[in-house]
C-alpha cells in the first residue's frame, strides 16, 4: 500500500505541446493540413507515401525489414560483424519495387547453413509466381548474380520467392539445447542491379518555397478527398542536383479513383516542363484519390544522385470558397462551486460483445445491464492500445500512446506530464486511487495526484495473485466514510477479476461453467501448448470454449461486485451526485484471429472496449450512441464535468457532446501497440479498420466494420486508394510525435524494479 508517488529521476517531456496544432484538426473532425480551395502538395508531403524503386536491400538492418514478408529470421550479426538475416523452412518471400521495364542483374550474398552432413544448398528464385532461375551454394559467404527477365515484372511492387532445397535445425548449443528454428541460407544483402547502397534521397520540401523534389525512380502517392470540380497544378518542373535532364527525363502523373480501374499515367518531357500546367480531374462529386508522381531519368542523369523538382503543386476545387468561416470559440465554462462527485469504474480486460448492453446472450451482466438502462452507452468506444499500462496511461493524461511514452513493460509515466488527478486535486477534489494490476502502480508513476494510492499486491511477490473486486469496493468504502463530504471527490477502481489466470469464485464457476476445467486456466502460450501436449484429446477449439466458459464466470463476478459498489453509493445520499463511468482498459482474443489473451495484436475484440457513463443530473439516460468514442474522451470528459478547463493540446472530446447531439459523427481514432517485439498502428476512420504491422513481418490489414465486423476478409489488396488513403490519415495523426522525445526512453528503463517486471511477465506480458 503506498499513500504518495515512488519518488523518480526527472525527465524530459515536451512532446504533448506539439501536439496541439496537429491535433486540434483531428479533434474538430477535420482533415489536416486541408483548405477547402486549395491544397498545397507540399504541405501535404509527410502525408505521402514515399516508394523508390528497390535497388539495394543490406538484410540484418531495421531499413530492409519492411520488405521481407515470410519465412525470415529476426536480424542477427555473424561473428559480431555482418548484419543478416536466416531464411528459415521451405521458403522465404520479399517484395521489392521496379518501375524500370527489361532485364536487370540480381546479385545477392549469402551462405548456407554450416553442416558437415548436409547435401549442397540450391535456391530457386521465382519472380511474381515465375521460375527465373536456379543457383548451388558453395560453403560460406559469397556472391551470385542472376539475370532477371523483363517479362516476368510488374511495373511497381513485385514478390520474389526462394526456395530452398532443404533446411535443418543448427547444430545443438554448448548445453546441448537444439535450435528450434529451420534454418535454410544466411542472407547478408540482396542487390536489384547494384552490388552497393545507392546514394538516393528521399523526397523533401524544396529550398524553392512551395516546391518539392523528387528523386529519379521515386514514386510519391498523395492519398486526398478531392472535391467536385478539383484540377492539379503546378508552376514548372525543374532539374534537381543535375545541370541538364537530358532526353528522356520526364514527370509521369496518375489518377486513380477509389473503386474504378487503375488509369493510363499522363508523361511530361521538355518543352512542358518549363511552363504551368493544369489538369482537369473531371471528378463530378467529393471522391478518394490517389495522385502518383513518377520521376524518370534521362540519359545522361545519375538516377541515385538526382531528380526533379515540381514547383507550387496544389490541387484547386472550382466553386469552392477560399477557405472558410473560423469556428467558433467555445463558451467560457464558468468555475463550478463544488463539482459531482467521480467514479472511474476500470475492469481489466472486459470484453465489449461478452456484455447484454453489447448484445451477448449468456445471461452474465444483469448488474451492467440495469446500470446502462440509466446511462449513455458508447457502442463504438475504443482503446488507444492492447494492453493495460499504455492503455490506463492514455485515459488518465488524455494523451495517445505515442505521446505519453508509456509503450513497453519498463516504461514509467514520465515526471513532466500532468493527469487527471492532479487537475481534479488542484480544482478542490480529493482523490482516491486502487489498483489490482501491477502494471498500474506507484513506481511507474500512477501515484501522481491520488491523496491515497492503494496496490492491491505486493510488488515482490511471486507468483502473482489478484485481489478480488470486493477489496477494491472495500477500499472505497472505508475512504468515502473519512473523507471530507464537503469537497467533490475522485476515485479511479481498477479491477482484476476478469483478467487471466481465468480462476472465477467456485459458485460463479458452477453456475457458468460447469463443465471447465479449472487446471486450464491460462492463456499464454506455454501453457495452451502445455495443456494440448498433456491432454491428447484436446483440441485448440476445446481449449478455447474452457478459457471462454471461465472469462464468462469472472465476468458474472466482476459484474455482482459493480452492482454492490453502486448500491452502497445510494446508500450513502452520492449516487445521485455522482458521474459515474464504467470502462475497461481492452478487449480479450479467443481465437478470433488465432490468438488467446492480448498484447500482441489490435483487433476488434481487443480494442472494442464497453463504455458507459451516467451523468448525475440523467442527461442522456438510456441513450445509445454510435458516434465513435475512444479512452483520450475521459480526461476532458471529467473535467468538463467537474467546471475545469482541458488544455487545447489535447485530442479528446466531451462525450456529453456526443451524447446529446441529434446526428453521428465521424472520427478517426488511432491506437498502438508496441510491446515485446510487436509494433502495431490502428486506425478507425470512416466504418474502415486499418491495422498497419512494423514488428514483426510488416504487413497491412483493412477491414469494412460494417459489412465484416468480425474481421475476417482483409481488403488491404495492393494499390487500393482506400488503403492508402488511411494509411495517409495514419502518418498525418503520428506525424509531429517524436518517439524518441517521449519521455527520454533511456531514463525511463530503470524505473521499473525487476520483481515488478517480473509480475507482469507472469501476467503474460513476455
Amino acid at each position: 500500500m503506498n499513500d504518495t508517488p515512488h519518488p523518480r529521476r526527472p525527465r524530459r517531456f515536451a512532446v504533448w505541446l506539439a501536439l496541439g496544432a496537429a491535433l486540434a484538426a483531428f479533434r474538430a473532425g477535420r482533415p489536416l493540413e486541408l483548405d477547402c480551395a486549395r491544397l498545397d502538395l507540399a504541405r501535404q508531403l509527410p502525408q505521402a507515401t514515399v516508394t523508390p524503386e528497390t535497388r539495394f536491400l543490406d538484410l540484418g538492418t531495421p531499413g530492409a525489414r519492411p520488405h521481407l514478408l515470410s519465412g525470415w529470421s529476426i536480424d542477427e550479426l555473424w561473428r559480431g560483424k555482418t548484419s543478416f538475416v536466416w531464411a528459415m523452412g521451405e521458403a522465404a518471400t520479399l517484395r521489392f519495387t521496379r518501375f524500370r521495364p527489361g532485364p536487370f542483374t540480381l546479385y545477392f550474398r549469402c551462405r548456407p547453413i554450416d553442416l558437415a552432413d548436409a547435401p549442397p544448398q540450391e535456391i530457386a528464385v521465382l519472380v511474381n509466381g515465375t521460375r527465373v532461375g536456379l543457383t548451388r551454394l558453395q560453403p560460406d559467404f559469397q556472391t551470385y548474380e542472376m539475370t532477371i527477365p523483363g517479362g516476368v515484372l510488374r511495373p511497381g511492387e513485385n514478390r520474389m520467392e526462394l526456395r530452398f532445397a532443404h533446411f535443418r535445425p543448427a547444430p545443438p548449443a554448448a548445453r546441448g539445447v537444439p535450435e528450434p528454428r529451420r534454418l535454410a541460407v544466411a542472407w547478408d544483402w540482396i542487390g536489384f542491379g547494384a552490388k552497393a547502397v545507392p546514394a538516393t534521397s528521399a523526397p523533401a520540401p524544396s529550398a524553392t518555397p512551395g516546391a518539392i523534389t523528387i528523386p529519379f525512380l521515386t514514386r510519391v502517392d498523395f492519398y486526398l478527398e478531392v472535391q467536385p470540380g478539383s484540377s492539379l497544378r503546378w508552376q514548372a518542373i525543374r532539374p534537381w542536383r543535375t545541370a541538364g535532364l537530358g532526353p528522356g527525363a520526364a514527370l509521369e502523373i496518375a489518377v486513380d479513383w477509389d473503386g474504378a480501374p487503375a488509369s493510363h499515367p499522363l508523361r511530361f518531357e521538355q518543352p512542358a516542363f518549363g511552363s504551368p500546367a493544369n489538369l482537369p480531374l473531371n471528378n463530378q462529386k467529393a471522391a478518394l484519390a490517389r495522385i502518383s508522381f513518377l520521376a524518370w531519368p534521362g540519359k545522361s542523369a545519375n538516377p541515385d544522385t538526382s531528380g526533379l523538382e515540381v514547383a507550387a503543386p496544389e490541387v484547386l476545387a472550382a466553386g469552392c470558397p477560399a477557405g472558410g468561416a473560423a469556428p467558433a470559440a467555445a463558451a467560457s465554462r464558468p468555475a463550478a462551486a463544488a463539482g459531482p462527485n467521480v467514479v472511474v469504474y476500470m475492469i481489466d480486460t472486459l470484453r465489449a460483445d461478452h456484455l447484454g448492453v453489447y448484445g451477448y446472450r449468456r445471461p452474465i451482466s444483469p448488474e451492467i445491464d440495469a446500470f446502462a438502462a440509466q446511462a449513455t452507452v458508447f457502442a463504438r468506444a475504443w482503446s488507444q492500445s492492447g494492453w493495460t499500462k499504455s492503455a490506463v496511461a492514455s485515459m488518465l493524461t488524455g494523451l495517445p500512446p505515442l505521446a505519453h511514452g508509456v509503450l513497453e513493460r519498463m516504461d514509467a509515466l514520465p515526471d513532466a506530464l500532468r493527469t487527471l488527478p492532479e487537475m481534479l486535486r488542484e480544482t478542490g477534489y480529493q482523490t482516491l486511487g486502487v489498483s489490482a494490476n501491477p502494471a498500474i502502480s506507484a513506481e511507474a508513476g500512477f501515484a501522481r495526484g491520488f491523496d491515497r494510492f492503494v496496490q492491491l499486491f505486493d510488488p515482490e511477490k511471486l507468483p502473482f495473485v489478484a485481489q478480488p473486486a470486493e477489496d477494491v469496493n472495500q477500499e472505497l468504502f472505508r475512504w468515502l466514510d473519512a473523507r471530507d463530504p464537503h469537497r467533490p471527490f475522485f476515485a479511479y477502481l481498477h479491477a482484476m477479476d476478469v483478467h487471466a489466470p481465468y480462476l472465477p469464485p467456485p459458485e460463479y464457476r458452477r453456475r457458468f461453467a460447469p463443465q471447465a476445467d479449472a487446471a486450464l486456466c491460462r492463456p499464454g502460450p506455454e501453457d495452451v501448448a502445455a495443456a494440448l501436449a498433456a491432454r491428447p484429446g484436446l483440441t485448440r477449439s476445446g481449449l478455447n470454449d474452457n478459457f471462454e466458459a471461465l472469462y464468462d464466470a469472472q465476468i458474472a463476478h466482476a459484474d455482482h461486485q459493480f452492482g454492490l459498489l453502486l448500491r452502497r453509493l445510494r446508500e450513502l445520499g452520492l449516487y445521485d451526485r455522482t458521474l459515474v463511468v464504467l470502462v475497461a482498459d481492452h478487449g480479450e482474443e479467443f481465437l478470433d484471429h488465432g490468438y488467446f489473451a492480448h498484447g500482441h495484436s489490435l483487433y476488434q475484440e481487443i480494442l472494442h472496449v464497453p463504455l458507459v457513463v451516467r451523468w448525475p443530473d440523467g442527461q442522456a439516460a438510456g441513450r445509445r450512441v454510435e458516434s465513435p468514442a475512444q479512452h483520450l474522451d475521459l480526461l476532458p470528459t471529467i473535467l468538463a464535468a467537474a467546471g475545469a478547463t482541458t488544455p487545447p493540446a489535447f485530442p479528446g472530446l466531451d462525450l456529453r457532446q456526443l451524447a446529446t447531439a441529434d446526428t453521428r459523427a465521424e472520427r478517426e481514432v488511432p491506437s498502438d501497440l508496441s510491446l515485446a517485439g510487436t509494433q502495431i498502428a490502428s486506425l478507425v476512420a470512416g466504418g474502415m479498420h486499418l491495422l498497419v504491422r512494423e514488428r514483426p513481418n510488416p504487413a497491412a490489414e483493412l477491414y469494412d466494420l460494417r459489412a465484416d465486423p468480425q474481421e475476417q476478409h482483409n481488403l488491404a489488396a495492393a494499390g487500393s486508394v482506400r488503403l492508402g488513403f488511411l494509411m495517409a490519415k495514419l502518418r498525418s495523426l503520428h506525424r509531429g510525435i517524436d518517439r524518441k522525445g517521449a519521455g527520454d526512453a533511456a531514463a525511463k528503463r530503470p524505473s521499473i524494479s525487476p520483481e515488478l517486471d517480473a509480475q507482469l511477465r507472469a501476467l503474460g506480458y513476455l
